[in-house]
């Protein structure tokens, strides 16, 4: 407003003195001063000028300087690590200064977000978060509607093993950044925060409530159950692991004498999963799984070293820790009640509580696979059994009633198209013969036992050449059943696909001194019978 003032004075004045002039004499003698009055005023306003920018500019200057001073106070005093990316994933030059310390790796400006993001989640993740950003630039899309679908949301950022950091829990939140021009959005706003204390805190207590379900499925588990079976479980399995922590203390170093010791913990720890799993001590179970399949990785090498044995000394523990509760509830139990007995002595009612317990197992493992099984128990008279067959009955049966359901029965459909009933039947037996041998037998009429397919198996297992294999008879092929790490399932899960189901059970025999028949026919059905006698 002022510059426009100015401009017009000087026109006025101009004006004014070629108005008054009367004559060209005057008007000539007066043109140098008219001149010079014009070019001083121009110069004075164009002096005015600079000078008005000038302090226009510095008055600019202070007020970006208070905004960046601002905006790095801010910047150094957030709390979240906030950094911007445009529509490409590359990152800007601004960012808080706490992102350093919550964001695991660099993150430079210029870095493409992604791409550093790729080493540090899942592939998956990684897809799922570049298909959400690209939602977040697309003007048509409501930020608002897609925030549930934020990926990153609460993500584990993988730990970096080379520089020994640990993994955490970062959770990320992105808001658009408004444009003018008709794209709609000129950038995203990233805000990441550690959570890991917060998911760790809920880690702790899920595991509270977990274990406090557990202890009260437990206390059930072992109330339904004789205290005196639960006992006798209880230091057969303990025996079990302390003979596992004498060989680890013993054993010679070698990779050939780690390998042998691992299938032998493998037997103990499936052994005693099958044995909780019949009296219904879930955690015991669910903790036997989970050594399981630490051992597994470890029975696959052949370059074992001392200190891969850590793990089993670990599984061990973590074992006997699971043992112990149950021995707790036992104990306590026998202090309000008073001890039961011999539990080595096993009557006829213990058996065939032992049979009812063997027919859940069975229906919970059919329901886990998704088949139908009719369960049929025999007891006869058997009056006291000794302790040897107790075993059979207490570690053996699991082992075969896992196997008949796992292996023996088919799917429905498939039992439908072979002209069999889609339910199948399994039928276990205890009896005892004339000459007084006792015999556990177990049949299916599932699939059998076809040895032409088992002959495929061995040599796709690496096991045997395909000349060493058909040179065997039947009864050697089907006597493979019985190695350690054998296994005719396609796909490992907690039931089958060990290898070490009919392992456990020929090794039992062995040690209690019993005899396995196997009685077989391809598509019709599978009998296992275990014999038993001081005699044998």
């Amino acid at each position: 407003m002022q510059l426009r003032l100015w401009h017009a004075i000087a026109v006025m004045f101009c004006l004014l003195l070629i108005v008054n002039e009367s004559s060209a004499a005057e008007r000539t003698k007066n043109l140098g001063t008219i001149q010079t009055v014009a070019i001083g005023l121009a110069l004075a306003s164009f002096l005015f000028i600079v000078f008005y920018m000038l302090r226009s500019l510095r008055r600019s200057d202070r007020v970006a300087e208070l905004a960046r001073a601002e905006t790095e106070q801010i910047m150094a005093t957030v709390r979240e690590g906030l950094f911007l990316i445009d529509r490409n994933g590359t990152v800007g030059s601004q960012r808080s200064r706490h992102l350093e310390k919550v964001f695991p790796g660099a993150l430079p400006p210029g870095a493409d977000f992604l791409q550093v993001l790729e080493s540090l989640v899942s592939d998956e993740t990684l897809k799922s978060a570049r298909e959400y950003i690209g939602l977040l630039f697309n003007k048509r899309v409501k930020a608002a509607l897609v925030k549930s679908l934020n990926p990153l949301q609460r993500v584990e950022i993988m730990a970096d093993e080379q520089q020994g950091k640990p993994s955490v829990h970062l959770s990320f939140d992105f808001h658009p950044v408004s444009s003018d021009r008709e794209d709609g959005v000129a950038a995203v706003l990233v805000s990441a925060v550690d959570i890991s204390q917060q998911v760790a805190l809920e880690q702790e207590l899920e595991l509270a409530e977990e274990r406090s379900r557990t202890g009260i499925g437990l206390l059930g588990s072992v109330l339904e159950n004789d205290p005196r079976v639960v006992g006798a479980f209880l230091d057969g399995a303990e025996a079990g692991l302390a003979e596992i922590n004498e060989e680890l203390r013993v054993i010679k170093p070698g990779p050939g004498n780690y390998n042998l010791l691992i299938n032998r913990i493998f037997r103990i720890v499936h052994a005693t999963k099958g044995e909780a799993a019949a009296l219904g001590l879930s955690s015991v179970t669910q903790q036997a799984q989970r050594f399981e399949e630490a051992l597994s990785s470890l029975r696959k090498r052949l370059d074992l070293r001392g200190e891969d044995l850590i793990a089993v000394a670990t599984g061990t523990g973590e074992m006997l820790e699971e043992l112990s509760r149950v021995r707790g509830i036992i104990d306590r139990l026998d202090a309000y009640a008073g001890n039961q007995g011999d539990p080595s002595a096993l009557r006829e009612e213990d058996v065939h509580q032992t049979l009812q317990r063997i027919q859940r197992l069975t229906l919970a493992v059919a329901a886990d696979l998704g088949k139908r099984v009719r369960v049929e128990t025999s007891l006869a008279a058997v009056g006291t059994l000794p302790d040897a067959f107790h075993r059979l009955l207490r570690e053996g049966l699991p082992q075969l009633v896992r196997n008949a359901v796992a292996h023996g029965i088919e799917p429905g459909h498939e039992r439908l198209q072979s002209g069999k009933k889609a339910e199948g039947s399994i039928r276990i037996e205890v009896r005892q013969s004339e000459a007084g041998v006792l015999e556990l037998e177990v049949a299916d009429d599932g699939r059998g036992i076809d040895a032409g397919a088992l002959r495929r198996k061995l040599v796709e297992s690496g096991r045997y050449q395909e000349h060493e294999v058909a040179a065997m008879a039947v009864r050697e092929v089907v006597a493979t059943i019985f190695q350690p790490g054998m296994s005719t399932a396609d796909h490992v899960d907690q039931h089958a696909g060990w290898g070490v189901g009919l392992d456990v059970l020929h090794a039992l025999a062995r040690e209690t001194g019993a005899r396995i028949k196997l009685i077989s026919t391809p598509s019709s059905f599978t009998r296992f019978i275990l014999q038993w006698s001081p005699a044998i």
